[in-house]
């Protein structure tokens, strides 16, 4: 099975749409609640703690490989790659 298309942002304002109280978490198709009520629940659930345990990685990981790239005699701040690492890192990053 796998998991709820992203993307998925959560709310904790639109309560009206889950049974127990928590964060609401939609998705593209709408509420996804969490708690055994969701057909994907599993799958989601996985994909969430995959999530957050590789997040400190590979935000460490992008910083990195930005600041390599910065110093090497060869980098350029309009290459795509290097646009996307960026854009990568403020949304891990919350900005």
């Amino acid at each position: 099975m796998s998991a709820t298309p992203t993307p998925w942002y959560a709310s904790a304002e639109d309560m009206s749409t889950i049974p127990s109280r928590g964060i609401a978490i939609y998705a593209k198709q709408g509420p996804l609640e969490v708690c055994p009520a969701i057909a994907n629940r599993t799958s989601d659930a996985a994909l969430i703690v995959t999530a957050v345990n590789a997040h400190d990685d590979l935000v460490d990981a992008l910083r990195d490989l930005l600041r390599v790239a910065e110093t090497s005699g060869d980098f350029s701040e309009e290459w795509p790659e290097v646009q996307s690492a960026r854009a990568a890192l403020a949304k891990a990053e919350g900005r």
